[in-house]
């Protein structure tokens, strides 16, 4: 067998789901590929959210070094942060983040530098395309109707059937089962298609391969993908239900070609970027969180208008025609500014049920004086831990921790001072529907992100086996530069998975790491236009990435 690798990514799929499936004989080509392979849970990144954890993968850091914990700028006082948030005490998302954000050894790249010839076809984090020693096909953060989304630039004129995503307003769980799930089918078609195509046009070194439409369907139909949850719904769901399934038959039928087409020509590497579970019925009131770990603020003026249904956006409509813009917009600031005066700290939002608390220093213009951010920091951790529901006796939050007990590298920084978890039956919540702590909400979504993601790697030299220590995301491109013969970067902070490997392989091949400097991490990425940067913002709102 040669170097060669194929490399699958199934978004959001965890084996929760799909070993029930390959049991009952749903995925016969992904069943036969566990069969002869190393298969393992992959745990994801902080937070497991597909903007990091593929930046990991691609990388093989983690978020503390690659910089990029969230879609889009979650440092509240960054240059990049679009606003304060309607509350003075909670972090609003700022902008949106790209392939440019992303530095470090690219997957592709140290592939490409290697002479090896190398195809990428939707890997998150790949907009907008980048020079690559073969094919690249760009990811969801393309916006809509871009013609720029390939290199070569050519290549997008072989690809004239292809779709890169469901829209937004297909995506936001308004639509019926019928419309979603046929739109779903003729995407995950239309990219099987290509995903073929472009496979077999050369013998390629390295082939990554993205499907995206099972985070699609996880979020809208986890109910009917958990064994736990089979008791959730009726026989009057059933035809729902056979028709997502048939979605997973499908994608089988598209991997079973790939693997065909590969035969043993190539190991077989297949990952997700995290896995999936319920969502949380039970939401926390982020003001009145921000509140009970002595946060302090206040809401801003902004925020006690909006009751009387004046916005920011109807003061700028009616006074434009009395105010110069040039002076509203610094009153707006004066008053933002005196509203943060106060303000310790504010709340972030970095999934469902993790947050994050970002302190107000006197370095940032805020009330904590540098010297007395550690011990803020510790009475904010001792008040998340202590945090009760009243009606059970049980703990909210299950972990807090400060961030570099998180995160290793030169940007920590950019995290947040404190991240926190909270027990997975409760969500964050920054536009409560109640005013009390904890209420119960229904989700739009039925399933959420968690951790657990799935790992399998097949082929010449691979020996069954358990895991000697828990695999991280970051382990994939050392183990996938290690099946091409190449060494792995020093910059890496994961490791090649030896127990995946028989002691005849490992000894013909040692792992060997190697030097060089690569491009720092930006934590941004430069758009064309305002209005692109606009498009994605609302695609990311349409699956619940922002709120």
């Amino acid at each position: 067998m040669s170097d060669r690798v194929l490399v699958i990514g199934l978004d959001g799929a965890t084996w929760t789901a799909l070993d029930p499936l390959m049991a009952e004989g749903r995925m016969p080509a992904l069943a036969s590929l566990v069969e002869r392979g190393f298969r393992a849970p992959l745990e994801s990144t902080v937070p497991p959210v597909t903007a990091p954890a593929w930046s990991s993968f691609i990388t093989g850091q983690n978020p503390g070094r690659h910089g990029i914990y969230q879609f889009y700028e979650i440092d509240p006082w960054s240059e990049r942060a679009l606003g304060r948030g309607a509350e003075t005490f909670l972090a609003e998302p700022g902008v949106v983040v790209n392939g440019k954000a992303l530095g470090g050894p690219k997957l592709w790249e140290v592939a490409s530098d290697a002479g090896k010839r190398c195809v990428t076809i939707n890997l998150p984090m790949t907009y907008p395309p980048s020079p690559i020693n073969g094919l690249m096909v760009t990811d969801m953060l393309t916006p809509p109707g871009s013609k720029r989304f390939t290199t070569p630039p050519e290549l997008a004129d072989d690809l004239t059937d292809y779709e890169i995503d469901l829209t937004p307003r297909e995506k936001d769980f308004s639509s019926s089962d019928d419309a979603f799930l046929t739109r779903a089918e003729q995407v995950l078609d239309k990219r099987g298609r290509a995903i073929q195509k472009l496979f077999e046009r050369e013998q390629w070194d390295l082939f990554v391969a993205i499907f995206t439409e099972t985070d699609r369907i996880q979020h809208r139909y986890w109910q009917y993908l958990d064994p736990a949850l089979a008791w959730s719904h009726g026989p009057e769901l059933e035809e729902v239900r056979l028709r997502v399934v048939a979605l997973y038959e499908r994608l089988d039928g598209h991997l079973g070609r790939l693997l065909d087409a590969a035969g043993d020509r190539y190991r077989i590497v297949l990952a997700s970027d995290h896995g999936f579970g319920s969502a949380a019925f039970r939401r926390i009131n982020m003001p009145v969180l921000a509140g009970a770990i002595g946060l302090g603020g206040k809401p801003a003026a902004s925020s006690r208008l909006a009751k009387f249904g004046i916005t920011k956006k109807r003061l700028y409509k009616y006074l434009g025609f009395l105010v110069p813009d040039g002076r509203l917009r610094n009153a707006e600031r004066m008053a933002r500014d005196r509203a943060l005066r106060d303000v310790k700290g504010k709340l972030v939002k970095l999934h469902d049920y993790i947050g994050g608390v970002w302190i107000h220093a006197a370095s940032r213009g805020g009330p904590v004086p540098d010297d007395e951010v550690p011990k803020f920091r510790d009475s904010i951790i001792e008040r998340l831990r202590s945090l009760i529901n009243q009606g059970t006796g049980t703990p909210i939050v299950s972990g807090a921790l400060p961030r570099e007990m998180v995160f290793t590298g030169e940007r920590v920084s950019s995290a947040p001072d404190v991240i926190f978890f909270l027990d997975d039956r409760y969500g964050l919540d920054p536009t409560p529907h109640e005013q009390a702590l904890i209420y119960k909400w229904d989700p739009p979504n039925s399933g959420t992100h968690r951790s657990d993601g799935i790992f399998l790697v097949a082929g010449d030299g691979v020996s069954k086996g358990d895991p000697a220590t828990p695999l991280r995301i970051e382990d994939c491109a050392p183990t996938i530069l290690h099946l091409l013969g190449l060494p792995v970067p020093g910059a890496m902070d994961g490791r090649v998975i030896v127990e995946a490997f028989g002691a005849e392989f490992l000894a013909s091949r040692p792992v060997q790491i190697s030097g060089g400097k690569y491009t720092a991490s930006t934590g941004a990425g430069a758009w064309d236009s305002d209005d692109d940067q606009a498009e994605i913002m609302e695609r990311l709102r349409g699956i619940g990435y922002v709120e």
